[in-house]
């Protein structure tokens, strides 16, 4: 099994946080209680998007710099056919 690298890990704590501040935003408001009402918007707009595209961004970067480089997502070499390490 292939480890979570860290990235994963704070985005998955991000949105697990932020899915249980949504959802108690619902069960309060359907409790009777007085909910604000644009909490759970600002959560979507301010805390999961930024989120989201950081993780997209970096992703994106790391993996056209393996490419430029001619690493797996490993960091090792990857083989050619004609047996040469690396890119052409």
């Amino acid at each position: 099994m292939r480890k979570i690298d860290f990235s994963k890990k704070i985005v998955l704590a991000v949105l697990v946080w932020a899915v249980l501040c949504v959802t108690g935003s619902y069960i309060l408001a359907y409790m009777g209680k007085d909910a604000n009402t644009t909490i759970t918007g600002n959560i979507l707009l301010y805390v999961v998007a930024p989120t989201i595209t950081a993780y997209m961004t970096t992703k994106t970067v790391e993996k056209t710099n393996r490419n430029k480089h001619g690493l797996d997502e490993t960091g090792e070499p990857i083989k050619r056919i004609d047996g040469i390490n690396g890119v052409g």
